[in-house]
């Protein structure tokens, strides 16, 4: 009874504290209020069923507080995005299956705020919660890939997004190009090989077993730069030695139309980028 009788109290008086708070940033529009919530842990442990409507109106109540920041000087600061932050992580703990947490998450910290290590941690949780839900690990793969440039772990996350029912095919795309780039060139050909396996469609596979044969051509000069290694103790300038050394024969052909070379961290790429060169 004590506990239903504190909830009527709290819903009283958070609705009274938001409307006063709106009227302070109308009548100064040039200063802006952090509003006070309850913390996490007392959220949490109150809010019984009633979970699902607190994280809704929090997150109302979010996109209301960034629209008048944007409305009266363009921008936020960063203590008013570390506000953001704690209030998405909140609703996110009260209901984590909420979709509309996850899309202010990207479209506020990661973007907005520049803050995609905690963007990430939000998407963590609806990631695991909505498990047929692609978007969420994709979101945590692109900001890996794009903020952080953390191929590896952009790759895992592209991986487990192109797993979930309807992904799109640009999702395996970019864990085959980030494992490319993140020098996982073993891993982006299992992956792919595992694809062409799966897929009915003859146009798809006639693009995948072009990237394939583009991959085990980067593996076939990756072990040679290796054997390079061993025999001499150090990398080659350019993959011309591997040939003139006698490690290889002859430098493949890149069926995307670019060139293998060696990049400044000793790997082996190629200026397509796995992409096909478009001729001039």
């Amino acid at each position: 009874m004590k506990k239903v009788f504190l909830w009527i109290i709290i819903l009283l008086l958070l609705p009274i504290h938001y409307i006063n708070l709106e009227k302070t940033r109308l009548i100064r529009p040039l200063v802006k209020e952090e509003k006070i919530f309850l913390p996490e842990s007392f959220m949490k442990i109150f809010s019984g069923e009633f979970k699902g409507v607190i994280a809704d109106f929090l997150i109302i109540n979010l996109s209301s507080y960034y629209g008048g920041i944007i409305l009266e000087k363009k921008e936020a600061i960063q203590k008013e995005f570390d506000y953001m932050y704690r209030v998405l992580k909140i609703a996110s703990s009260l209901d984590p299956y909420y979709f509309d947490i996850y899309y202010f998450t990207q479209s506020i910290l990661a973007w907005d705020a520049r803050m995609p290590d905690k963007a990430i941690e939000i998407l963590k949780v609806g990631s695991e919660k909505r498990e047929n839900d692609w978007l969420l690990p994709f979101w945590i793969g692109f900001n890996y890939y794009y903020f952080l440039n953390d191929r590896k772990r952009a790759a895992f996350y592209f991986r487990e997004a192109s797993k979930r029912p309807n992904a799109s095919d640009l999702v395996a795309s970019m864990s085959i190009i980030a494992d490319y780039e993140g020098g996982e060139t073993e891993m982006a050909i299992l992956f792919l090989e595992d694809m062409i396996k799966r897929t009915d469609d003859e146009h798809k596979r006639g693009k995948f077993l072009i990237r394939l044969d583009a991959l085990k051509k980067i593996r076939y000069l990756e072990q040679a730069v290796e054997n390079y290694k061993r025999k001499f103790g150090m990398v080659p300038k350019d993959l011309n030695q591997l040939v003139s050394e006698n490690i290889i024969s002859q430098i493949p052909d890149d069926p995307y139309g670019g060139k293998f070379y060696i990049d400044e961290q000793g790997g082996v790429k190629t200026t397509s980028n796995l992409r096909f060169v478009r001729k001039k």
